[in-house]
């Protein structure tokens, strides 16, 4: 399953009530409560449908969604995926052991 994260060249601070995404000579600032809400839950461990169901009740779902697009958007984000399907991937692409040769 895919999980979202800021992208690695991002270094988040929450500084007032903004957000700001620092990299290199950039600093992106992102302002409103769904983004302090939404931010720590973008580090690689977490589904959007986990986003929605941790963040139901704070914030509106369509802004959760229109939040994502937004960073999705401006190159932000990067999916990831898990690391339960990255062992499954693993499990399936090695080749079956073979016993060893008893004839040779």
């Amino acid at each position: 399953m895919k999980t979202l994260q800021i992208k690695p060249d991002f270094r988040v601070e929450v500084i007032g009530e903004n957000v700001h995404l620092l990299a290199e000579n950039i600093n992106h600032e992102l302002s409103g409560t769904v983004y302090r809400h939404i931010i720590p839950l973008l580090d690689g461990n977490h589904t959007i449908d986990n986003i929605l169901s941790k963040l139901e009740g704070q914030v509106e779902a369509g802004g959760v969604h229109d939040a994502l697009q937004y960073l999705a958007d401006k190159g932000y984000l990067s999916e990831t995926i898990s690391d339960d399907l990255i062992a499954r991937l693993q499990m399936r692409s090695k080749p079956p052991e073979r016993p060893p040769c008893t004839t040779c």
